[in-house]
């Protein structure tokens, strides 16, 4: 009869843990193998699952905004990040054989183009 109990409350608790859950975070399917959970900014139920693999611009704009900026803001940056990563030795490369792609030597950088370079290679070491 104990055994029976304890399995009544492991369940109880296993059903308040995906209530909580469903109610703080997102779901989202960017594509045939990968979910991202992000964190909701309010406790609903909405958007518990979302499958943006085939949305069109106007989806965007009928679900919630985190998840919006999420795709739009955050997704692409850190993808960026990694792409940039894989690429540094091959940039480090090109400007030490003073190739054209480096840039610094045909080109003078504008004040905020300095400074996004300066950013990027605080990032980058």
């Amino acid at each position: 009869m104990l055994w029976i109990r304890k399995r009544h409350i492991l369940l109880f608790l296993m059903l308040v843990g995906g209530i909580l859950f469903t109610l703080n975070f997102h779901v989202i399917r960017v594509n045939n193998t990968d979910f991202d959970v992000i964190k909701k900014e309010k406790m609903t139920f909405n958007d518990v699952y979302v499958d943006v693999r085939n949305w069109v611009l106007v989806d965007y704009f009928y679900h919630s905004p985190k998840i919006r900026n999420y795709l739009f803001f955050e997704k692409p940056y850190n993808r960026l990040l990694v792409l940039i990563e894989e690429k540094k030795e091959e940039m480090e490369k090109n400007c030490k054989n003073n190739s054209p792609l480096c840039g610094s030597e045909t080109k003078k950088h504008s004040p905020l183009e300095k400074t996004i370079h300066d950013w990027i290679d605080n990032i980058l070491n």
